[in-house]
């Protein structure tokens, strides 16, 4: 269920947030991974930063959007962030998604402590910027403990959303069940 937590306060924590309502930082919440995928690419073509967030099974499907990006590209910063679980924790399947991300030909940013999770952001977004592509940043289940017990990631990840370009999407149909 952490990789649930995580996902999650990402997307309330920037719906709540004084810095985030200043600098009209756009939130939006998709009926599944596939659509999440697709608006995300869609705010890319028109120049603004975009991250999307899912756990590991919802990536199976927003595969072909998340896939077939790599080779349409992208005008906007944008990053994929994916909770993994490869030892099945708290999914119903094992999986590893940067099998995703190295058959897409995407770079892959993975961090191992909070503050490169922090840093990677910044530098996903300059890197995507830069040359036109994706970053996809699979977090695995040591980094998202960490998070979860210091929330302190939430208000640095803000400091990398900086003016009205950037829009948050996030899938929450595997929420329900």
């Amino acid at each position: 269920m952490q990789r649930l937590l995580l996902l999650g306060e990402i997307m309330e924590y920037i719906q709540h947030s004084k810095d985030a309502k200043e600098r009209k930082i756009h939130t939006d919440w998709s009926a599944n991974e596939k659509t999440a995928m697709e608006t995300a690419l869609g705010m890319s073509y028109a120049g603004k930063r975009t991250m999307v967030a899912m756990k590991h099974v919802g990536l199976n499907v927003a595969a072909d959007a998340f896939v077939n990006s790599s080779i349409t590209g992208a005008n906007g910063g944008i990053i994929v962030v994916v909770a993994d679980d490869p030892s099945m924790h708290s999914s119903q399947n094992e999986q590893d998604s940067r099998y995703y991300g190295k058959f897409s030909l995407m770079p892959i940013l993975e961090p191992s402590t909070q503050q490169e999770a922090y840093d990677m952001i910044h530098y996903g977004f300059e890197m995507s910027e830069k040359f036109g592509s994706f970053c996809f940043l699979p977090l695995l289940e040591s980094v998202i403990n960490y998070c979860l017990k210091n929330n302190m990631i939430l208000s640095k990840l803000l400091k990398n959303l900086h003016s009205t370009d950037i829009m948050m999407v996030k899938t929450r149909a595997w929420e329900l069940s």
